[in-house]
């Protein structure tokens, strides 16, 4: 599919917007603010890699990199910096792609488009473990970075050839993570468990077993996408993860809470398993260091929670239709997302999510009046209104609420009147989710 299909896709898809309305909206939010910039290009193109860049060379791409880094993405940030000097920013993240491709100078030049951005002191850089200098460290300790994510991904050779991923030794992970804590900044370390499927579980086993040599401070464990919705191999990991040296060391990032045991389900939702050193108090992780997590994924994941949570404004797109840079407004009543696109170098924005609380009690009431149709249920059958939504295609970026408040139906006991319940249901309602075997979640299209 060409971009320019992708781009029609989300016309199709979503409600095209502009800078004067999202500035607009941006005014109505509330103070906190975080702040995602991205670099869309990589030195390869790795397999498993759900948000893939463009492969990059300098030798034969070097105009497109200074089209981008000096033109495309100044022009994207500079209708928003009205909003940026008016809120307090708790975070500025550098993701990709590789922003470690970015020479220095370019990364300065960045960085001085922010206003006060010295003075902000959570800044995290990813950086790819092949791809680096020691004149970029420099630069991110002088500009006041405090977060250095290695995506190391693995240790082994042969799994990161099979990818397609830049190799780095064990030797020169070792000797750049020395040296990001020489500059005084924090170490995160990122892997991946079943890049493939060839001797994964040794590899992985490996991989873990290395890790306390880096004296990370932050190590990011995840499994592969592509294999999230796997419940044996999902629960290999955590055995796994379970069974390594890491608990010597490290504690996980959950374990303060009151309820560390997690659900199969709650396994599958989640992006990553963090471990943190033992001597890092979880409020400077949580406070200083990965403050970025409050906001990093989509806010429709979040509906209905994440009361207090900073906005979070993205720049940058370059032509990948499985890696959006989104924005989310969050105003006292309202949550509002949107994503960036690069059509031709110029920034297009689409809304992709729009919760109104407000409209919730309005839409409760129409909700039950069409409820009331079907007569008293019969008994056996339990009745609770919800306010999540209900979202086409959740495995996909371009998803689309359908649903501000629906209604569970759950019971006990399938039985006859049940099912023409069930049936009267389906017939009513233009939207409907099958939940479990004991459950129906239903709303009317919003």
């Amino acid at each position: 599919m060409s971009y320019g299909s992708v781009i029609a896709k989300y016309r199709n898809m979503h409600r095209q917007s502009n800078p004067e309305e999202i500035s607009a909206l941006w005014k109505r939010s509330t103070p906190g603010l975080n702040i995602y910039v991205h670099s869309p290009f990589c030195p390869s193109v790795c397999g498993f890699c759900h948000y893939r860049g463009k492969e990059f060379h300098f030798e034969k791409d070097y105009s497109l990199y200074r089209k981008y880094y000096y033109d495309y993405l100044p022009r994207a940030i500079a209708p928003f910096l009205p909003i940026i000097e008016s809120r307090q920013i708790g975070n500025y993240f550098f993701g990709g792609g590789t922003p470690s491709l970015m020479r220095p100078e370019t990364m300065s030049f960045i960085f001085d488009i922010f206003p006060g951005f010295k003075d902000v002191k959570s800044k995290t850089f990813e950086i790819h473990p092949a791809v680096w200098t020691e004149e970029q460290l420099d630069v991110l300790a002088m500009y006041g970075f405090n977060c250095c994510i290695i995506g190391v991904q693995s240790f082994d050779e042969s799994v990161l050839d099979r990818q397609g991923r830049l190799y780095a030794t064990r030797e020169q992970i070792r000797g750049l993570a020395r040296k990001v804590k020489d500059r005084g900044m924090y170490l995160a370390i990122d892997m991946i468990y079943r890049m493939d499927p060839v001797d994964a579980d040794e590899i992985f086993r490996q991989d873990l077993a290395f890790l306390p040599e880096l004296d990370a401070d932050i190590i990011s464990l995840q499994d592969n996408f592509n294999e999230l919705y796997e419940d044996e191999k999902i629960k290999r990991f955590f055995e796994i993860v379970c069974d390594s040296p890491l608990a010597a060391d490290y504690y996980w990032e959950e374990a303060t809470g009151e309820n560390p045991v997690m659900s199969l389900d709650e396994k599958r939702t989640r992006k990553a398993v963090r471990y943190l050193r033992n001597d890092l108090p979880h409020e400077t992780y949580s406070n200083e260091i990965f403050t970025f997590l409050k906001t990093i994924d989509e806010c429709s994941k979040h509906f209905s929670k994440g009361a207090g949570y900073p906005s979070l404004i993205g720049f940058g797109s370059y032509q990948n239709s499985r890696k959006n840079t989104f924005s989310s407004i969050r105003a006292r009543q309202h949550i509002l997302e949107y994503i960036e696109v690069n059509n031709n170098w110029s920034p297009e924005y689409y809304i992709t999510f729009d919760e109104d609380r407000r409209k919730l009690f309005d839409e409760t009431v129409e909700l039950m009046k069409r409820f009331k149709t079907l007569g008293d249920p019969p008994p056996g059958i339990v009745v609770s209104i919800i306010n999540r939504p209900a979202i086409r295609d959740d495995q996909c970026v371009l998803r689309k609420p359908h649903v501000l408040v629906g209604l569970e139906i759950s019971w006990k006991e399938r039985t006859v009147a049940v099912d023409e319940f069930i049936a009267g249901i389906k017939a009513v309602f233009q939207h409907t989710l099958d939940g479990p075997s004991s459950m129906l979640i239903v709303g009317r299209r919003s």
